[in-house]
């Protein structure tokens, strides 16, 4: 491209990938005379750079955002592909489950169950997390 050409663009992150590979996009095209124009942010290089500072910084930010959460994407996609658990542990334990069997069937039922749950090691268990497994839980034995 020659002075004084023209290069229009969807978006800013078409010029490039990163915040600082787009600032030095801008900045080389703005050296060698080349105005870029961005349809989807409405930037224009040949606006005052003042006045274009606040789309450029918008557009900056959610590229960023975009790309925050296409890496996130990616490492979770990778964390269950090496079979890792995603999320928050699981509030029932085996040692939960099993102690809780044993008082269903002695008789015991519920917030005298959940007492003694919540006390016993491991994340903490709320009372509806103990009444939807033990939901879940009868209802396997029928």
């Amino acid at each position: 491209m020659s002075a004084n050409a023209e290069l229009i663009a969807r978006s800013l992150s078409d010029l490039n990938f990163s915040t600082q590979g787009i600032a030095a996009t801008l900045e080389a095209a703005r050296k060698i005379g080349i105005h870029i124009r961005c349809l989807d942010e409405a930037f224009d290089s040949r606006n005052d750079w003042q006045s274009q500072i606040g789309t450029l910084l918008t557009a900056l930010n959610c590229l960023d955002r975009k790309g925050f959460s296409d890496r996130t994407k990616i490492a979770l996609q990778e964390a269950k592909a090496r079979g890792q658990r995603l999320g928050r542990k699981p509030s029932m334990t085996d040692l939960r489950k099993a102690v809780a069997i044993q008082m269903i069937e002695a008789g015991y039922k519920g917030t005298k169950i959940w007492k003694i749950l919540a006390v016993l090691e491991g994340p903490p268990i709320s009372q509806s997390a103990y009444y939807l497994w033990q939901k879940t839980w009868l209802a396997g034995r029928k």
